[in-house]
């Protein structure tokens, strides 16, 4: 079982299909991952230039007949055998080994609002309206980039310098 279908969940699927295991992949969300947010992939080797959902589908289209379940993992438990049940929020599943390739995480601020966004895949994008970024590394940069490709007028805000690529800050300006 795999959990978590960005670039690294789905990476180890196609290898371990080609060595003959037999793989379920689940993602709680969408396919891609963290992926879906990126502005541009510069530095993934074969597919120079490429927004993340292109880069996506570009994946996609190497999955073969995908086991891929849009389930989020609530349990993962071994037993006394090393048998491992991971229990969904639809089902309870079995197996011999369990790969975590779940990514990385935002660090979420303490404030309860619906206006409050952790990444792109979720967020209501409307040319025109002005959006703040919280963060000055590569993250904020990217997603400032993304936004302003929309349409839409973004201010990146940091209370230290920013820390981004020089590549991202440049064309930021």
């Amino acid at each position: 079982l795999i959990i978590g279908a960005g670039p690294a969940g789905l990476s180890a699927l196609v290898q371990l299909e080609r060595y003959g295991h037999k793989c379920l992949v689940f993602e709680k969300r969408k396919v891609g991952g963290l992926l879906n947010n990126a502005n541009r992939i510069e530095n993934y080797l074969g597919f120079p230039n490429y927004s993340g959902p292109e880069l996506i589908r570009e994946f996609k289209k190497n999955l073969r007949k995908t086991s891929i379940r849009l389930e989020s993992v609530e349990v993962i438990e071994q037993n006394k055998e090393g048998i491992f049940s991971v229990k969904s929020s639809k089902k309870t599943y079995q197996a011999r080994a369990v790969l975590l390739a779940t990514g990385t995480a935002p660090n979420e601020l303490k404030i309860p609002h619906k206006k409050v966004f952790y990444d792109l895949v979720d967020f209501p994008f409307r040319k025109g309206k002005t959006v703040l970024i919280l963060g000055g590394g590569d993250v904020g940069f990217d997603y400032a980039l993304n936004l302003k490709r929309r349409g839409m007028h973004p201010t990146v805000w940091t209370h230290h310098k920013t820390t981004c690529l020089p590549i991202l800050k440049k064309r930021a300006k």
